[in-house]
């Protein structure tokens, strides 16, 4: 069994997320997490945990909103060393935009309710879209490829049963 055991969905549906309604797209993968700065080595009881996608196709890290970042993570940015660099974003024009860079570490959600999350800091950090910024980022925070490499977790996906698991690699 994985750490993380999911189904893929094969139809549209909806979450409610802090009393916002959310559509996951068919085929989406749907992680649970929890963001935190890199100085804290323990998960408080109280941090929320909220949806990300899995997103193999993100080369980067992580990708949270201001909005998501402060509604569902419950943490202002202030709480986070920014990185000295951004981020290049290309959008669906193809044009090209920076987007800020934060230090973070996130802890994956396992499927097995008893199991503890896992720390995953975010090697070169996390993209953020304040509210103002000319893309609007994600609808739903990504979780990228980059960070699954960082963790060396092996992602296993059957789309004849419809399953997905994420677990850490046994390889050295």
């Amino acid at each position: 069994m994985g750490f993380i055991e999911g189904l893929i969905p094969q139809s549209p549906y909806r979450l409610s997320i802090q009393g916002e309604d959310v559509l996951v797209r068919q085929f989406q993968f749907v992680v649970c997490v929890s963001l935190t700065p890199t100085t804290w080595f323990t998960l408080p009881p109280e941090a929320p945990k909220f949806p990300v996608l899995l997103d193999t196709g993100h080369n980067h890290n992580f990708s949270i909103t201001e909005k998501h970042l402060r509604a569902w993570a419950r943490l202002e940015i202030q709480s986070f060393l920014g990185y000295p660099t951004t981020a290049s974003i290309n959008d669906s024009s193809g044009r090209q935009h920076e987007a800020p860079l934060y230090d973070g570490c996130l802890w994956l959600y396992s499927s097995d309710p008893n199991a503890p999350p896992l720390r995953v800091e975010l090697d070169g950090g996390f993209t953020y879209y304040p509210a103002n910024h000319e893309l609007t980022g994600p609808r739903i925070p990504l979780l990228g490829a980059r960070s699954l490499a960082t963790a060396r977790l092996v992602l296993t996906a059957d789309f004849g049963a419809l399953t997905f698991s994420l677990s850490p690699s046994e390889s050295p």
